[in-house]
């Protein structure tokens, strides 16, 4: 129970975390587009260096090397070394401000909808509601990710506005879903 406990707040922290930044970053970008966006690419990495570095301390300190199912450190590894590889790199990637916000807009989408199909699984009623949040954020990051006819390239304002909504998407998500959780774990009175 409590490593499933674990596992939930982490998804939760996760999507706080991916949709704050998305908050952040869209309206950063929208209220000074000269931002440097190697420093929030900086940034970025570092937490993945931390996140990959705290999994791994984690999967040693709680001896989940004795779970074959435990994937911590394995993660912890990749996303550690992803991190890196941004940060030394990070210049880069200033040419690369949609394709790269699509990419952090992909793992919030995809996480809403994991969330949304818990949701189904606990019987919510928020089921349709989430699904569509989480359908909405994916077709942003594919349009931002793919960019076809250059649409964000040409009018990256409007990639920051949806920036911004795709988090506000997020922490709804997280919200419906943390509710329902709550309700489905309450006893229930006979």
């Amino acid at each position: 129970m409590e490593k499933e406990r674990s596992s939930k707040a982490d998804g939760l922290v996760l999507v706080i975390i991916m949709s704050t930044i998305l908050i952040i970053l869209g309206l950063v970008l929208y209220i000074n587009p000269e931002f440097e966006f190697s420093i929030f690419i900086r940034i970025l990495a570092s937490l993945m260096v931390i996140y990959g570095i705290v999994e791994m301390a984690y999967y040693w300190a709680k001896g989940e090397y004795t779970n074959i199912h435990s994937y911590r450190f394995a993660i912890g590894l990749i996303v550690g070394t992803l991190g890196v590889y941004i940060m030394v790199k990070a210049s880069q990637f200033n040419s690369m401000v949609v394709p790269m916000t699509g990419a952090l807009l992909l793992v919030v989408a995809v996480v809403m909808l994991q969330y949304a199909l818990q949701i189904r699984m606990l019987q919510g009623k928020a089921f349709a509601v989430s699904m569509v949040l989480a359908a909405v954020v994916y077709l942003i990051s594919l349009f931002a990710f793919l960019d076809p006819g250059d649409v964000f390239e040409n009018n990256l304002k409007v990639l920051y506005v949806l920036t911004t909504l795709s988090g506000v998407l997020g922490l709804i998500s997280m919200l419906l879903t943390v509710v329902r959780i709550k309700n489905y774990e309450k006893p229930q009175v006979l």
